[in-house]
This record gives structure tokens, sequence and C-alpha cells, in this order.
């Protein structure tokens, strides 16, 4: 019922929070599988080391030293977030998309650089395979791993690729020639099939996200009174039932309030009329009550409200306080209507325990409120 009473409040902005409940999904996406992470980083640590080994070159044991700490630090935040996310914790998804998207550069381009200078730096063809496969082959996985952020995945390919191009344009041979346009053509269609798979999976999230809101709305629908706004009787039974399972030692307030006379003003105006009153009425309830519970229709002219950690005194003013403003004069389609209102009043646990309980007594000093003349508030007793 909160979720509810959640949806309800944020309606108007739900286009927003549409686009950033995607985003989200699609940032959660890039930590989905830490594993497939965290065996990249290593495949990329023990490369790195044996290229240092078997080259002997002091730059390329640079760019390994440095590898390895991106990688290292690139577990670790992926563990934390993952932690995160099932701790209910990883809501800060642009911190944690930025937080990626600099280790997933510095990777790359590190990455990159180490393979590049293998190339550069060593006369061992066998190394220059290594290195060159290792950076493809990254190139290529990122395409589907990092598909949820195209901008990450496309910046991957190129930090990681050109510093490879370059060397292999550099030492200039045909063979190595041939290569460097190849891989700067497997660029091209890596980037086509990363903007294209990352359409497919927004879509996908997209669709997810719009099942799931309209099946809140129908909620809502379900739940919801159509002319005042206010919960419906079925609402507010699903709501008194959370309330009180939810409640602890606080006590729960339930004011059932009744508008004096209201078929007189159906049958003398018209209930298009009666219907504008009760859309008035509501509004005062609802300017009254705030923050501080929930009013629903429990059926023509009869409105509840329910005050969870609210005390019997408290219950009392705001009691007054709304008989006040359901007596102050409403203007309808040139008509000047004056009305007013019962109440009755109960309080869990000092008028029982259990929600059946209390809404029979609020309902019972209701009618003592009528019985002794309208227009006023009574507490339940057991007297009665």
């Amino acid at each position: 019922m909160n979720k509810f009473l959640r949806i309800a409040e944020r309606r108007k902005g739900e286009v927003v929070q549409l686009d950033e409940r995607v985003r989200s999904a699609l940032v959660e996406s890039l930590f989905g599988s830490p594993s497939t992470l965290i065996i990249g980083a290593v495949c990329g640590m023990l490369t790195g080391i044996y290229l240092a080994w078997a080259s002997g070159n002091a730059t390329v044991a640079k760019a390994a030293a440095v590898l390895s700490l991106v990688a290292i630090i690139r577990i670790w935040t992926t563990c934390v977030f993952a932690r995160q996310i099932r701790r209910g914790r990883g809501h800060q998804h642009i911190y944690w998309e930025r937080l990626y998207e600099i280790g997933a550069w510095s990777y790359s381009f590190t990455l990159g650089v180490l393979c590049g200078a293998t190339v550069l730096h060593s006369h061992d063809a066998m190394l220059h395979t290594l290195a060159v496969a290792n950076a493809v082959g990254y190139a290529g996985g990122i395409s589907s791993r990092n598909a949820g952020r195209p901008i990450i995945a496309i910046g991957q390919f190129l930090l990681v690729t050109v510093p490879v191009t370059v060397a292999l344009l550099m030492v200039a041979s045909i063979t190595y020639l041939i290569l460097a346009a190849t891989i700067m053509m497997f660029i091209g269609a890596m980037i086509g099939i990363t903007q294209k798979t990352y359409e497919v999976v927004r879509r996908s999230f997209s669709m997810a996200q719009e099942k799931s809101d309209l099946a809140d709305r129908m909620e809502i629908l379900a739940l919801t009174d159509d002319l005042t706004g206010f919960i419906n009787r079925y609402g507010l039974n699903v709501h008194v039932e959370n309330i009180f399972a939810n409640r602890g030692d606080q006590p729960v307030a339930l004011l059932w309030l009744d508008i004096d006379r209201f078929k007189e003003v159906n049958d003398s105006l018209g209930h298009p009329i009666g219907d504008q009153l009760l859309i008035r009425v509501a509004d005062k309830i609802r300017a009254v009550l705030g923050d501080a519970g929930a009013a629903a229709r429990f059926g023509g002219d009869e409105f509840i409200i329910i005050c969870p950690d609210m005390s019997i005194a408290e219950a009392e003013d705001m009691a007054q306080r709304l008989l006040e403003v359901v007596r102050m004069p409403t203007r309808i389609d040139g008509h000047i209507i004056n009305v007013s209102g019962s109440i009755g009043v109960a309080v869990a646990p000092f008028h029982g325990t259990e929600p059946d309980i209390i809404m029979r007594n609020a309902d019972i000093a209701l009618y003592g409120s009528k019985a002794a003349g309208r227009d006023r508030s009574s507490l339940f007793d057991f007297s009665m």
C-alpha cells in the first residue's frame, strides 16, 4: 500500500523517472556479471606480467605494473558495488557509472599502451601476436558486456585499439600495415554492433519498465476513488491493515467524517453540484491532513482519515480543524453552499487493537455526533 501512495505522488514526473530508472538498470548491467570483469582483469594482469618478463623492456614493464594496479582497483570497486546492490544501497547510479567509466577507460588505455609498447620494443613476433590478440579480443568482448552504456564501450574500443594500431603503422611492414587496416575496420564494425545492441537492450529495459508502470497504474485505478482522488473503500482496507501490521506500540487514530444533510444538496441542486461539493470537501481535508496520514472516501459523503502515530488529543484537534474547514461556505456554479460535518474518533490501542474494531468504534462515535445534533466530533467511549 505504501508503494501505491508513492506511485500516486510521483505521477506528474513519471516520464523523467522512467528514463532515470531505465538508466539505473543499464548502469547495474555494467556490474551485472562481476565474474566476467574479474576474469578479464586477471587475464590482462597475467598477460602484462608475461609480456614484461619475456620482452625485458622497461617501458613494457611499467605499463604492465600500471595495468595490474588498475585491474586490482576495478576488481575491488566491482565487488563493492555488487555488495551494495545486494544490501539495497546501490542507488547512486551516476556515481557508480562515473567510477566504472574511469576504471574502464584507464584499463583500456593502459592495456593498449602495453600492447603497443610490446610491438615497438620487442622483436619477438610471438609476443606481438599475443599482445595484438589480447587487445583485439578485449575490444571484442566489450561490445556485449558494456552494451548498456555505449559511450563507455566505444571509448574502450578506441583506447585499447588505437595505441596498438599506431604501433603497427610505425613498424610499417606490409603484414603489420594490413593488420592495422584490419583492426581499423574491426573498430568501425564493432562500434556499429555496440550501438545496435544498446538499442535492443535499452528497448527491452524500457518495455519492462512500461509494463511495470502499467501494472502500477492499474493498481492505482483499483485502489483510488475517481471523484476525489482519495483511496477508495478497498484501498482503505489494504492501507489500514498495513498500518496496523507495522504500528508496533504507536497509537493509530481513525476519524470517520460524514457531511451533514448532503442528500439535501443533491436533491435541491442536483448530483453534479453534489459531486463538486465532495471534491471541494476532499480538497479541504487534504489541506488540513497534510503529511499526517491518508484519507479515503468510504462511500457517498463519508470520508475516513487514518493517522499513524497520533495521540487522542492530536486526533481531537485534527477533528476540530476538519469541522472548521468543512463548515466554511463553498461557492459552486453561483451557488453558496453551507454544510457541516460530523466526526467519530477512535484511537488504537485505547479503543481497540484490531482494524475492524477501530473502524466500528469510530463509526459508533460518528453516530453519537449525529445524535447530539451534528456539526461536532465525538471520541468513542465504551459506554456508547
